[in-house]
């Protein structure tokens, strides 16, 4: 049976799965759902304090447990199955997304061909290498590379001729019956993905000790996100997906079924606790378990009202800060999307309840997803890329 390792790698975590991505015969026995067969999560230690390099040691401590222990656990429970592929996704801060839309205006009717649109694409990634600062990726930026490069849309004359899902196909499909070979201006929306080249080879030379597959790629978490999201629910088309993990929230943004915005803060499951251990003088172990008991409402009297008055700031914090960056981007420029699809590494109670009550009046369709269900939604979009291919 092929199987394909799956290398999630956040800010707090990094986790190794088992997946089969295209069914056949031998393996229809899976059920569903089908996708992930086998995963394990490795924490990777980090303080406040904990300064870039740090960070990159102790990802690579954890990275090397989880693909030791998928390999040597998870293939003794799958039978024959044979790891054949390797698909790496990376979220903030390993990796940073920027969105771009460039318009050319010719002064007549010009041909558009394929050539064309990938030299529009290549200058403007180039630019988007050279305009970062130092620190911006994981403190390694002098070594930035594309690891991903999508094409989303291409109108001609304003009419939108090619749609390109957010995966790695290449394929392009056709919105119209009529595509004109000439225009007089061409729009051009895409998304490049960068890494630290010290990054990316640190990564691949970690995992290759244990397993060596040609069949390698890298891969944005929100826009396999974004690809699952969209294919499961196709009739959404303006929305926010926020993932809220370690020390950071990667939110993207999402009119009219094409995304406007990605961006990150520095506020995630790990901060809440931080902070609310802080607002309460407890140690995070115990306010761990406060937490979890606020939750189920089994806290009475004055706990809950001491724990309820320190976390209460805290994470209303974290939801104005969404909901700035958001608003910030738009800038009135198209309403704001009522449906928030949220995943929360931990404490999604307490982050659904920050959204509705900094929504006030609004409307807010808040979609919660068990942080379990993230793998299986890279899964479905890595296997729409299979498709493709």
């Amino acid at each position: 049976m092929d199987l394909s390792l799956i290398i999630d790698i956040e800010s707090g975590h990094v986790r190794a799965a088992l997946a089969v991505l295209k069914l056949s015969k031998e393996n229809e026995w899976i059920g569903t759902p089908r996708h992930i067969l086998y995963s394990v999560s490795v924490p990777i230690s980090r303080t406040p304090h904990t300064v870039h390099e740090h960070l990159l040691i102790e990802m690579g401590r954890s990275l090397s447990k989880a693909v030791e222990t998928a390999f040597k656990e998870g293939l003794r429970k799958i039978p024959k199955g044979k790891i054949t592929s390797i698909h790496y996704v990376l979220s903030s801060p390993w990796i940073v997304t920027k969105t771009r839309c460039v318009k050319v205006n010719y002064p007549k009717k010009t041909a558009v061909t394929k050539k064309t649109i990938e030299k529009i694409v290549e200058a403007e990634r180039i630019e988007l290498q050279n305009a970062f600062i130092p620190n911006d990726v994981a403190g390694m930026v002098y070594d930035l590379t594309c690891i991903e490069q999508k094409i989303f849309e291409i109108k001609l004359d304003g009419y939108p001729v090619v749609h390109l899902a957010a995966t790695n196909a290449g394929k392009t499909k056709p919105s119209s019956k009529h595509i004109p070979k000439k225009a007089s201006e061409l729009e051009v929306s895409f998304a490049v993905t960068m890494s630290s080249v010290g990054i990316v080879n640190q990564v691949q030379a970690i995992v290759e000790k244990v397993v060596r597959v040609k069949d390698q790629a890298f891969h944005s978490a929100l826009l396999l996100l974004f690809a699952s999201v969209r294919n499961v629910f196709d009739d959404a088309k303006d929305y926010i997906v926020a993932h809220v993990h370690g020390e950071v929230s990667d939110i993207i943004l999402v009119n009219n079924n094409i995304y406007s915005l990605i961006a990150s803060f520095p506020f995630g499951t790990s901060t809440f606790l931080r902070k609310s251990s802080q607002a309460t003088d407890e140690s995070e172990r115990l306010m761990q378990s406060m937490l979890a008991l606020h939750t189920s409402s089994s806290l009475h009297g004055d706990h809950h009202e001491k724990v309820s008055k320190a976390i209460d700031p805290v994470i209303r914090s974290w939801s104005t800060d969404l909901m700035s960056t958001i608003s910030g981007a738009r800038a009135g420029k198209s309403p704001f999307p009522n449906t928030i699809f949220l995943f929360a590494k931990d404490y999604h109670s307490h982050f659904e309840r920050a959204l509705r009550d900094v929504a006030g009046s609004m409307k807010l369709d808040i979609v919660p997803f068990k942080y379990e269900t993230l793998l299986d939604m890279y899964a479905l979009a890595l296997e729409q890329i299979q498709h493709h291919e």
